[in-house]
């Protein structure tokens, strides 16, 4: 049986940390948790985890941090607002039986005020969160993190089962994080030498909204669809007003 690691950053809802611990103890072989320095988490829990703090903020490095230091090659990523269900946890022990992919890709649903979210009705969200170190590496793209193989691309197989998210307990917290989220998305994009224009800043907004609440199918979560819409398009709003103000140089980057 192959031996699997688990990384788990904290940057939000520490409290939820043990009930995301607890879904993968049982699966996993070595638990490390890596929390930063605005994080007081107590870790006083009755499973063994590593504990490790790191410099940075951003969830990335925090990320690669946990990754340098487990001891085994196939390596489980979550959050400490994030836990398994029992039909994934039972996936994880076929994936350590017989370790197949190189990656597995697991789905995942969102809640706010405790309830699910899903903003693609359409289409599930999966994100790969398993994967084997040693042939790829964890890579930033479109603002996302993603597993990319060293060699070609390799399939990776979708795991039953999901991961439950409880990010926000209140929208105002959701708010809070779209309006950091357009600041580091604003820097990332002058990054790769984009920009925009005024009528992107009158346009993009809007856009956003009809593809949020009726293309994405927020429009069957009802009232919390309707109000996720407007916050992801005041999000694109503060975004495209940033690049503006960081193309015209008054803030540096």
């Amino acid at each position: 049986m192959e031996q699997l690691s688990c990384v788990i950053i904290v940057n939000n809802n520490p409290n939820e940390l043990e009930k995301c611990i607890k879904s993968v103890n049982v699966v996993s072989d070595e638990i490390i948790v890596v929390t930063n320095t605005h994080t007081n988490v107590p870790l006083k829990f009755e499973y063994k985890v590593k504990s490790v703090t790191a410099e940075s903020n951003n969830e990335m490095d925090q990320y690669l941090l946990g990754i340098s230091l487990v001891t085994n090659e196939l390596v489980l990523l979550l959050n400490s607002s994030e836990h398994l269900s029992m039909d994934c946890q039972l996936s994880l022990i076929d994936v350590k039986l017989a370790n197949n992919y190189w990656a597995y890709s697991i789905p995942v649903s969102y809640t706010i005020e405790n309830k699910i979210v899903n903003l693609s009705a359409w289409k599930k969200r999966y994100e790969i969160r398993v994967f084997n170190k040693s042939k790829g590496k964890l890579r930033l793209h479109r603002m996302s993190l993603t597993w990319k193989p060293f060699n070609g691309l390799a399939k990776n197989k979708v795991l039953t089962g999901e991961i439950t998210s409880k990010r926000f307990n209140k929208f105002s917290e959701f708010i809070h994080f779209a309006k950091q989220h357009s600041e580091i998305k604003a820097q990332y994009y002058l990054s790769n030498n984009k920009h925009t224009n005024y009528a992107k800043i009158l346009i993009a907004p809007f856009i956003k909204f009809i593809v949020e609440y009726l293309l994405k199918g927020a429009i069957a979560s009802g009232i919390q669809g309707y109000k996720i819409s407007k916050i992801v398009a005041m999000s694109e709003s503060i975004f495209q007003k940033r690049v503006m103000e960081l193309q015209k140089g008054k803030t540096k980057l």
